[in-house]
């Protein structure tokens, strides 16, 4: 496969990875990161054998390492909001059990 092809189809699998994110599905990452994977390690001996490309292919890992950075700042972010959300949800449960026993 060519750099150009292989490259192509890291960034689309990355694309889809930051969409799940967004979407709130991380379940489903594992699998496309897993795959992206197996092309990132192809690329890697495919550079191994043409130093002619190696500004750009060090370029793209660094694109690629600043996505993947972003993407676990939107994991982060996500999972603190369930977090919190979880606190407020025990909060609110506690402050109900409370006024039940009252009410009885």
């Amino acid at each position: 496969m060519s750099f150009e092809c292989l490259t192509s189809q890291i960034n689309g699998l990355s694309e889809q990875v930051e969409a799940l994110i967004l979407e709130g599905d991380e379940e489903q990452c594992s699998a496309l990161l897993a795959q992206r994977l197996v092309l990132l390690e192809e690329l890697d001996l495919l550079m191994r054998k043409d130093k002619l490309v190696s500004k750009i292919y060090h370029d793209f890992l660094l694109s690629i390492q600043h996505r993947d950075r972003e993407a676990l700042n939107m994991i982060n972010t996500s999972q603190n909001k369930i977090i919190s959300d979880g606190s407020h949800q025990k909060k609110r449960t506690n402050a109900l059990n409370t006024y039940q026993k009252f009410s009885e």
